[in-house]
């Protein structure tokens, strides 16, 4: 029983794990600004589009390690540092907006932009997202098998779930922006109202 617990442990099945946990996390972030948006009609600026561009990003970059998967579940190490490094470039260059959008209202008494959950705007929330990417990258790397163990098919199937989850909020995104800012090329610093009248 020990042995088969730590064979395990050691397999490729915590890090498949890992990656459909990291895009659930996301596809979660990225689902509670869309119903903010939608039901609570707190529009996004064009710092908070970009940042959950790049939040789109970082878990299509883990999509993108999920998808070149081979049917016993081996990946090859070229595709695990791609999906990889467009994860962290996402997640730098969410950190920077982030950073950027935090740093736009840090002067008291400027209360911020949008309602705070928990304490923190939204914007907050993203910096600690992109870092946390940062650091998940990192340990993926780290604790990542040589031999990359097969797995069963319930696997496979469970990834494929939360790719159509990813995609189907990828899809009420592109919806909801083109409500929000229609055919203008410019989205406005200060969002009160849709682009389209309903």
């Amino acid at each position: 029983m020990k042995q088969k617990y730590k064979e395990y442990l050691n397999s490729s099945y915590l890090l498949y794990l890992g990656l459909m946990a990291n895009i659930l996390v996301i596809c979660g972030v990225l689902g509670g600004s869309l119903f903010i948006q939608v039901f609570l009609g707190e529009f996004p600026c064009p710092l908070c589009m970009v940042q959950r561009m790049a939040m789109m990003l970082c878990a299509l970059g883990q999509a993108y390690i999920l998808c070149r998967c081979n049917p016993e579940g081996r990946i090859d190490w070229k595709n695990f540092a791609i999906g990889h490094s467009l994860t962290l470039f996402a997640a730098l260059a969410g950190s920077a907006m982030s950073v950027r959008q935090i740093l736009l209202h840090i002067v008291p008494p400027d209360p911020g932009y949008g309602s705070a959950i928990f304490g923190l705007h939204m914007y907050t929330w993203g910096l600690i997202l992109f870092i946390a990417e940062v650091l998940a990258v990192a340990l993926n790397l780290i604790i990542a098998p040589r031999d990359w163990k097969p797995f069963d098919a319930g696997w496979k199937k469970a990834s494929h779930v939360v790719l159509g989850l990813l995609a189907v909020i990828i899809f009420f995104f592109i919806i909801a922006t083109f409500i929000e800012e229609g055919f203008n090329w410019v989205l406005p610093d200060d969002p009160v109202e849709n682009a389209i009248k309903f």
